[in-house]
């Protein structure tokens, strides 16, 4: 353990083991001052002395001595004093830091609810007044103090004993009786009135509930009932399973995860749900705020501190029962919690980008079975790996193989665009993308009040800006990725790393004017495409860039849900999991985007994304329509989502990743090492390497293989040259232990590098 140095050791305070969120291996110890020894414990979020400047951390031992003689420096302050992190928590964040390689006070960071921050309740000011007996029992004309009272006085005096003389607040009591703030003021400096001061809630933005709808008047499938029952066998058990719930799209998942809930919560459990992304979350709360009620909380990183501090006391107050959002939402400190639920479990978006690189739906089935809970995984196009699991008997394989009501299956046509398109372009028409199949489609959709769903999984106006006379591309001067150009700010952006630049009118590279072109297609450039072709349509694009204002997908939801608009135009953040009754057209600009990609998971996510976004069409009454748009038609991908042939499908893929030892036939352990020298990162990555790979000669290390060092597909990110060593191999154990041998071995003999390392356990993508 580290000690901070430069301090007079008090004589008998209690000490803390804090654990900073820095890439520590350490913690820290401090002493408590006299002002925190009845507030401080274990879990408690603090700050403390670092070096020359403060860090923050959390509690995670409290002694009365400290294991070492020397100097310690005391705590600076307690942050949020209300706010604890359970002991459970800890404990799962101890297993985060020791799983995916990070310190235990990055995985506390992660696992808190209000991260590391400093955040009070919400207060606002109420006056009441302060001689209630002498107003009940006295004229009003005429004061305690023996002053007249005025009769904007009265005005108030009355208004409060007519409800009762509560503490109001100052605005609904200047409105209530009609005064302005010099008459409160008086009655103040009186005394006639009182302050007094209470907590108010910051509210989630998201739909209020009515009175909460009972499910009894819904009657299940043979095959969704069958599934409830048997989820519920180990609920009612307190016994930890997890099912893959494999249902077609609109086969009422759902529903099942709503009767779930309801169960647990009458046998006095809690529950989670998490959607991959927050575009889903005014959907699936308006559904279960209208079944539950607002014993339902909404949770993400698009809320605001205060929000989710409000969260947090409701659920400590066990107000909020059940927590619904994105991937953070699963640390939610729910007592008694027993079911988990992860919907659209094959999402990519629950993997976590920044340290700990956690996988949300494997830590949510580790902590139900910590818990001993229930985990359900749902999903109309498991991950690889999840049906592999369930092959091997590891999670219980529950399908929903019909769709609710008489909606049959969308009609499924593939577009080859080669010919489109190189009939489009030499005559110069944008309109190229749009083939004319699709086109009258849309047309046909207008013309009947229908809704249109359009995909194309690339945002702004166009990814490719290029000089005719010399070829040269304008590429990220920190990243070797293209710019892309967005219309709406008419700007250059790096989708990496988020700089900008203006788009200049003459060549930097040969000098010409006039030949620099805009090419290749985004979801601004399609959505200037659509206004051409189909000027009396309104258009709604949902990426990234649309929906950053605060609301945005509120005011999104809500204009699509009451169909305000006839085409949707998104990335894939409309593909996953809308409930709309009104499309019955989904076409796809560009199926094949993600097969470009250099990852072994390229066919697996576009077999996804087409089955996903198909099934947003025909939910309804009308038949739904499916037109995808492709260069490579004959991609066993894109061929078994347009004939719907699940199994062909998933039975090519596991075959490649069985020849490949890929997941699931094998562990991924990613180790990226960054730095600005670029001929440093090579040889640092080239010692790495060499250390791991004479470890994985060993004999008990036989199972485990090192590939690379080699350069990462994307070589340079924000100035920061990248190589790339990858460890594949099983069991996990042994996997691990191999890595921890070797990254300690190796930051041993480099402590001054200049080189960064960053291990990326079960990574989701090899860019």
């Amino acid at each position: 353990m580290n000690a901070s140095a430069n301090a007079t050791t008090p004589g008998s305070l209690s000490y803390a083991q804090v654990a900073l969120n820095r890439p520590f291996t350490d913690s820290f110890t401090y002493y408590i001052p006299e002002s925190m020894g009845e507030e401080l414990q274990v879990g408690s979020l603090v700050r403390v002395p670092l070096r020359e400047g403060e860090a923050d951390g959390v509690v995670i031992d409290m002694v009365d001595a400290p294991s070492f003689k020397g100097r310690i420096k005391p705590i600076t302050r307690h942050l949020t004093p209300e706010y604890v992190i359970d002991a459970e928590l800890i404990d799962l964040a101890r297993w985060l830091a020791e799983y995916y390689f990070s310190s235990l006070g990055e995985a506390l960071a992660t696992v808190s609810m209000v991260g590391l921050n400093e955040v009070s309740p919400k207060t606002e000011i109420t006056l009441g007044l302060a001689d209630l007996q002498f107003w009940l029992t006295h004229p009003h004309k005429v004061g305690p103090d023996g002053q007249a009272a005025t009769v904007g006085h009265r005005r108030v005096i009355e208004t409060l004993l007519a409800a009762g003389n509560p503490s109001l607040p100052v605005a609904d009591l200047k409105e209530a009786a009609s005064v302005g703030d010099g008459v409160l003021k008086t009655m103040i400096d009186r005394g006639w009135l009182q302050r007094g001061e209470r907590v108010i809630d910051r509210p989630d933005d998201y739909f209020p509930d009515g009175e909460p709808q009972s499910s009894h008047h819904i009657e299940l499938t043979r095959d969704q009932q069958h599934a409830y029952d048997q989820i519920n066998q180990p609920l009612h058990a307190g016994r930890y399973e997890t099912f893959l719930l494999h249902g077609i799209t609109g086969s009422g998942k759902t529903e099942i995860y709503l009767r779930v809930i309801e169960e647990a919560l009458r046998i006095g459990r809690s529950a989670i749900v998490l959607v991959p992304e927050i575009s889903l979350t005014p959907q699936v709360v308006s559904a279960f705020r209208g079944r539950l009620g607002q014993t339902v909380g909404v949770y993400h990183s698009r809320l605001t501190l205060g929000q989710k501090y409000d969260l947090w006391r409701k659920v400590k107050d066990r107000l909020v029962r059940i927590v619904i959002g994105a991937r953070s939402a699963l640390f939610a400190p729910l007592p008694e919690l027993g079911v988990l639920i992860v919907d659209e479990e094959h999402e990519t978006t629950y993997k976590q980008n920044e340290t700990p690189r956690y996988h949300a739906r494997d830590v949510a089935v580790m902590r139900a079975l910590r818990l001993g809970g229930v985990a359900v995984l749902g999903s109309a196009t498991p991950s690889v790996e999840s049906l592999h699991n369930a092959r091997e008997g590891k999670y219980h394989l529950l399908r929903l193989p019909e769709r609710i009501g008489p909606h049959a299956p969308p009609v499924m046509t593939v577009i080859d665009m080669k010919r489109h398109v190189r009939d489009g372009l030499s005559a110069g028409a944008d309109e190229a993308m749009l083939s004319p199949h699709l086109r009258e489609a849309i047309e046909r959709r207008i013309e009947r009040g229908e809704q249109t769903v359009l995909l194309l999984n690339r945002r702004g106006f166009a990814n490719q800006i290029i000089c005719l006379a010399c070829g040269h591309r304008f590429m990220c001067r920190q990243c070797d990725v293209p710019m892309t150009y967005h219309k709406t700010i008419d700007r250059l952006i790096c989708h990496w790393c988020g700089s900008k630049q203006v788009v200049p009118q003459i060549c930097p590279e040969c000098q010409a004017t006039g030949e620099i072109k805009k090419l290749g297609l985004g979801t601004q450039r399609i959505e200037e495409t659509l206004g051409e072709c189909f000027p009396t349509a309104r258009v709604l694009r949902f990426d990234t860039d649309s929906m950053r204002r605060r609301g945005a997908f509120l005011d999104a939801w809500e204009k699509i849900k009451e169909g305000r608009v006839e085409i949707i135009l998104g990335t894939q953040m409309i593909a996953k999991g809308l409930h709309l009754e009104r499309v019955t057209l989904v076409g796809v600009i560009s199926a094949d985007f993600a097969l470009f990609l250099p990852d072994f998971r390229s066919a697996e996510r576009t077999y996804a994304l087409l089955t996903q976004v198909a099934g947003r069409a025909g939910r309804g009454q009308v038949p739904g329509e499916v037109i995808l748009q492709s260069f490579m038609p004959q991609h066993y991908a894109i061929d078994s989502a347009a004939r719907l042939a699940e199994k062909q499908f998933y039975e090519r893929e596991l075959h490649n990743r069985r020849m490949l030892q890929f997941p699931p036939f094998a562990r991924l352990g990613a180790i990226i090492l960054s730095g600005e020298k670029e001929d440093m990162v090579r040889e640092q990555a080239g010692r790495l390497a060499g250390m791991l790979k004479t470890l994985a000669y060993r004999p008990n290390f036989k199972q485990i293989r090192i590939l690379g060092p080699t350069p990462a597909p994307l070589v340079r990110l924000e100035n920061q040259y990248r190589w790339r060593i990858l460890a594949r191999g099983k069991p996990p154990q042994l996997l691990h232990t191999l890595l921890r041998q070797g990254l300690a071995e190796f930051t041993h003999h480099h402590r001054r590098s200049q080189v960064s390392l960053t291990i990326d356990i079960d990574p989701m993508d090899l860019l």
